[in-house]
């Protein structure tokens, strides 16, 4: 169980600093980060015409999302180990 919670928070606090960097970049390019979702939901996913700021600002965009996935992953984590640590009897 220790490895488990180990894990979590160690994926938990990583989480926690991309989610700091990327919704810091995230901020700074809100506008060019739209700009680039749309031309990807619109079907024009051929990075090759796409400026270097909409590719960096799209990447940063996954990532964030990524992160936040994670995060919400080792909190699901930590909930479960907890839950069941609590009900099982101690050794």
């Amino acid at each position: 169980v220790k490895a488990e919670v180990s894990a979590a928070l160690l994926a938990w606090n990583t989480a926690v600093e991309q989610l700091q960097r990327t919704a810091a970049e995230a901020k700074r390019a809100k506008s060019v980060e739209a700009t680039s979702y749309q031309r990807w939901k619109a079907g024009l996913s051929n990075v090759h015409t796409w400026t270097s700021a909409e590719t960096m600002a799209f990447r940063s965009a996954v990532a964030h999302q990524t992160a936040r996935y994670t995060l919400l992953r080792a909190g699901n984590v930590l909930s479960f180990v907890t839950a069941n640590r609590l009900k099982s009897p101690k050794p």
